[in-house]
């Protein structure tokens, strides 16, 4: 069979439908016969980075040390770059969870033991009652003044900053003391204390097209492996092609959120649903971390019509489960099948 893609090679990649940094499930059956290595490889590799290093998910993958991604020794481990840009202007997320001792939020980033946060060094500016209207986190890699001013500038700070704290991060106090000195600005500068996450937590930021474009990857595939009635190459499915391999189209094409979905009593996974019925498009649900106290949003897919004149509704449910070590981080374990009401 010629790969679905690029309709030339022989389609002979074992495809990992799901990206393995959200854990190494026992028993995985990777997607055989649609795509070729050399598109797999481009397709997976190019897509993938943006879903498992910036993303909602991957916030969430990383608060809870998903064993199997690679990382260093604890000791050597390097700060997540999820929460602050790597340089002015540049793409992150904000993980926010309240202040044990204010109450308000503040902005966090994951600690060194799994369920653990600790915060970011970052300039909050406050409203008349004392409330933080607006967050700024402070890049590690800022160090000189016209670099601050510059990051004042990019959040449009261009005035005196009259209201305001700092918050500095555990070893990062000197370098914002510093850098506040030599623009003349007297802020009150704080540190909170970390360890467990308070809730309720929130995500926001900026994710890039890549993201939607794994998550479309993500669930055609995985309705590919699951809905034997259809095959991919399909005319039906060329849009969908199209947008994952080279992003024609709008995300809202395919993709929208919807209503978090119950776990009910399984253990924290993810669940994907995918059902192919004979008069209406074939669709896909895809809700990550299900039952990890963290509220992503489900992902409805819609691949397009239903190519297939099988008068039967195809129906596939599964639960890729944790569960969890004894030191607290969560491990791939086995994949359930779903009754198609679950």
């Amino acid at each position: 069979m010629l790969c679905i893609y690029c309709k030339e090679r022989e389609a002979n990649a074992r495809e990992h439908y799901l990206p393995q940094c959200l854990g190494r499930f026992q028993n995985f059956e990777p997607l055989l016969e649609r795509v070729c290595k050399p598109c797999n490889n481009e397709i997976g590799g190019e897509l993938e980075r943006e879903f498992c290093r910036r993303s909602p998910e991957a916030i969430v993958r990383s608060v809870n040390w998903i064993k199997g991604q690679k990382r260093g020794s604890q000791k050597n481990r390097r700060p997540a770059r999820i929460y602050q840009p790597e340089k002015v202007g540049g793409r992150h997320l904000y993980l926010f969870a309240p202040d044990p001792e204010r109450g308000y939020d503040v902005l966090w980033q994951t600690d060194e033991r799994p369920g653990t946060i600790k915060e970011i060094s970052q300039l909050l500016i406050l409203d008349v009652n004392g409330e933080p209207e607006r967050h700024i986190p402070i890049p590690t890699d800022i160090t000189t003044r016209e670099e601050l001013i510059e990051l004042f500038r990019s959040h449009s700070i261009t005035g005196t900053i009259s209201n305001a704290l700092v918050i500095a991060s555990s070893g990062d106090e000197d370098r914002v003391q510093r850098l506040f000195a030599a623009i003349g600005v007297d802020v009150p500068l704080q540190r909170r204390k970390g360890g467990k996450i308070p809730g309720p937590q929130r995500f926001t930021g900026e994710v890039g097209p890549a993201y939607f474009r794994t998550l479309a990857k993500i669930g055609f595939h995985y309705a590919l492996r699951y809905i034997p009635t259809i095959i991919g190459s399909e005319g039906a499915f060329r849009a969908v092609r199209e947008f994952i391999r080279y992003g024609t189209g709008e995300a809202g094409q395919f993709l929208s959120p919807c209503d978090t979905a119950e776990n009910g009593n399984g253990p924290p996974g993810h669940i994907l649903t995918a059902i192919a019925p004979p008069d209406g498009p074939v669709i896909v649900n895809m809700q990550f971390f299900a039952g990890c106290k963290t509220e992503l949003p489900q992902w409805r897919l819609v691949l397009g019509p239903n190519p297939t004149a099988l008068i039967v509704d195809q129906v596939s449910a599964h639960r890729f489960a944790y569960s969890q070590e004894d030191d607290g981080r969560l491990k791939g374990a086995d994949i359930v099948t779903l009754s198609a009401a679950g």
